[in-house]
Formats: structure tokens, sequence, C-alpha cells
């Protein structure tokens, strides 16, 4: 018995409902001739005899009317299949893994509300992970937000956000070793190195929107933790570059002071990463817009509310 094709068995069920191979070719909208050599491929197939034909009727032979419940039956339970795809699709619900550095805790504590008020039906797993985002392309995630540009070729990355990083250090520090001028004069200070990635070479960027230049680094901290380095700066181990909305609540505090009087900045982008570009599931494509919404005027808003106050 050769394979079956799954349109014919749709045109039986169809000839037998309609009671007529006329009638069964107009709702299905093909000549009858073509409907007549279709049934006739799928009893050559299943090499069985499901109809008596005659010049213008037709009876179901036994194993016609078998097949035609069990057919009938099969297109049921894709129909049913699909319908649940369909409302799967249309409503997002089930449980939904985000991968998120701790520095946007902050964001999830506070705008998540109105996402899970909106969509009762899902469940949020949210994890910070524990290397930085390169070692985690076989963990099992549904969406990751990765600081810095993408760099594994097999996950798709979309760029929701950016923020803003200056140079920070301690008073205690800077009334230690002194508080450097110029970009040059951080080579003779202890540094504290954020890795975003990996593969990040220990180098910092320093641009004043009218130049720019880089500053090869010998860092005495290499850390892939934007919390780990605040706390490191914080307690008078060097000088660091930090973003913005999490150095600002410590600047306000006194605890760290800003470098060259924010005069260099830089951007990273923030991408949110998934895994298959073809069929994003209806919730990995609400977060996906959720974010895009949100989270730029959140960092925004973190980054410029310090600068207000100062």
């Amino acid at each position: 018995m050769r394979s079956m094709n799954f349109d014919d068995m749709q045109l039986f069920v169809r000839v037998v409902e309609h009671g007529s191979f006329t009638r069964a070719a107009d709702y299905c909208g093909i000549p009858k001739s073509t409907l007549s050599r279709r049934i006739s491929e799928l009893e050559k197939n299943l090499n069985v005899r499901l109809l008596h034909r005659t010049t213008r009727h037709f009876t179901l032979t036994e194993l016609g009317e078998k097949f035609y419940e069990r057919a009938l039956s099969i297109l049921h339970e894709v129909k049913d299949t699909q319908l649940m795809l369909d409302q799967q699709k249309e409503h997002a619900s089930g449980r939904l893994r985000v991968f998120a550095p701790v520095m946007f805790n902050s964001f999830f504590t506070r705008e998540i509300t109105a996402l899970c008020l909106k969509y009762p039906q899902l469940v949020l797993e949210l994890r910070t992970p524990e290397s930085s985002p390169n070692d985690i392309s076989e963990r099992r995630f549904d969406l990751l937000l990765n600081p810095g540009e993408l760099q594994d070729s097999t996950l798709i990355g979309k760029r929701i956000a950016q923020f803003q990083s200056s140079y920070y250090a301690s008073p205690a520090y800077l009334k230690r070793a002194g508080t450097p001028e110029t970009p040059e004069q951080i080579a003779a200070h202890d540094q504290i190195f954020l890795s975003f990635q990996q593969s990040d070479s220990p180098r910092w960027k320093f641009d004043d929107g009218e130049s720019q230049q880089w500053l090869e680094l010998s860092p005495k901290f290499i850390v892939d933790s934007p919390e780990l380095v605040l706390r490191l700066t914080e307690a008078g181990l060097g000088i660091t570059q930090l973003p913005k909305m999490l150095a600002n609540p410590l600047v306000e505090q006194g605890a760290l002071q800003p470098l060259f009087n924010n005069r260099f900045q830089s951007s990273t982008p923030l991408y949110a990463v998934y895994h298959d570009r073809r069929f994003p599931s209806q919730k990995i494509r609400l977060m996906l817009s959720y974010l895009e919404q949100t989270m730029q005027q959140n960092i925004d808003a973190l980054e410029s509310a310090s600068d207000e106050n100062r």
C-alpha cells in the first residue's frame, strides 16, 4: 500500500457528505473529472474499493463505510487541533521563560503588573543568567535580554532599547588615588571592567560628541555582573564605566562620583533574543511588543531623573 494523500481523504469525505460527485466538485471548486480521478487514485493507493459507482449514483462498500467513519474522525481531530493552535496564537497563555540581567529587575518590578493583569493565563518565569549571554544559547529560555551586540548567530535578536554609560569612582578612592582629568590618566588607576560578553576586549570608549578615542585597559577586575561592579566601585576598589541608570542612585547618595563631568558617555544596545525566526509564539511576540513600548522610556526616565536633580 502506497502512502495516502491527506487531501484525497478530505475529498472522499466531501463526496460522501454531499452524496454526489457533482455537488462535491462544486463545493470543493474543482472539476468533476478531477474529483473522480482523485478518488480513484485514493482507492489505488489504499488498494481498496471504497465506492460502488454507477453512471449517476454511488454506494459505499463495507470498507468504504469504515474508512469514511475513520476519515471523518481524523478530520475532526485535525480541525480541533487547528482551533487549539489558533486560540493559543490569539491568547497568550502558559509559561514564558525570560532571562534578564539583574540590572533590569526594577523594570520588571514596576512594569510587569499591567501585562499580568491583562493576560492572567500567562505565567512568567524570570531568571537571572549566572553567566554571560554567550554561554546560554543551549539553555531553555523563550526570551533573553542581551546588553551589547549579539554574539551567537544561531539566535535571533531584536533591538528594543539602548542605555548610556559613564565613568565613576567612589569619593574614598579619588581621595586616595587622585581624580583623573583626562582619559589617558586612567591608565595609572585601578580599573574595574564590566564585560557584558566574554569576547569583550578590556577597553573603554571615550566619546564627547565631537571626537572619540579608545583606551586599552589593564583592569584589576573583569566582571560580568553590573551589580558586582557597582559594589566593587562603591567599596573604593577602582574606576569603572557603568550604566547611568545603575550609578545614578549612588551618585545622588554621594557614594559614587561621576568623572570628567559626565563629558564622556557611550551607548550600549539592548536586544531581546529568542530562538525561532519563523514561528515565534504569541506570548513571545506579545512580550517583544511590550518591551519595545516600555523599556526605552523606563531607561530614559532612570537616566534623566538624576541628571535633573544634580
